[in-house]
C-alpha cells in the first residue's frame, strides 16, 4: 500500500467509525453495534498501517472497553426501568456502573489523544522524509 493510499484508507475508516459511533449512540441496536465493531476493526487496520500494530491495538482495546461499559450501563438502566422500585443495593450498583463507564470514557479519550499525536507525528515524519530532511 502506497503512502497516500494509507492516509486515504485511514481517513475513510476514521469517518466510517465516527458515523457508526454516532448511529450507535442514537440507537443502540444489535445492528449499530455490529457496525461499530466492523468500523473499529477497519480503523484499527488503518491505524496499524500508519502508527504500528501495538499503538493501534491499544486504541482498539480502549474503544472496546468503553463500548462494553456503555453496554453494561444501558443494560442495567433497562433492567432497573422495569423494577417497581430501587433499593439501596440497586442504587449503589448503578453508581458503580456509571463510574466504571466514566472511567472507561476517560481512558478512551486519552487513547484517542495518543492516537492523534501518533498520527500527526507519522504524517510529519513522512513529510520530512519526502522533503529530504
Amino acid at each position: 500500500m502506497g503512502h497516500e493510499d494509507r492516509w486515504t484508507a485511514l481517513a475513510e475508516s476514521s469517518d466510517a467509525l465516527q458515523m457508526a459511533l454516532i448511529a450507535w449512540a442514537d440507537a443502540a441496536t444489535p445492528q449499530t453495534m455490529v457496525a461499530v465493531h466492523d468500523a473499529a476493526k477497519q480503523y484499527t487496520t488503518g491505524l496499524a498501517n500508519v502508527i504500528g500494530h501495538l499503538a493501534a491495538q491499544k486504541y482498539a482495546e480502549s474503544l472496546a472497553a468503553y463500548r462494553r461499559a456503555i453496554e453494561r450501563l444501558h443494560a442495567l438502566k433497562a433492567t432497573l426501568a422495569i423494577v417497581p422500585s430501587m433499593d439501596a443495593a440497586d442504587t449503589e450498583f448503578l453508581k458503580q456502573v456509571v463510574a466504571d463507564q466514566a472511567t472507561a470514557g476517560r481512558a478512551y479519550g486519552a487513547a484517542g489523544g495518543e492516537v492523534l499525536a501518533a498520527v500527526t507525528k507519522a504524517r510529519d515524519d513522512e513529510r520530512d522524509e519526502k522533503g529530504g530532511n
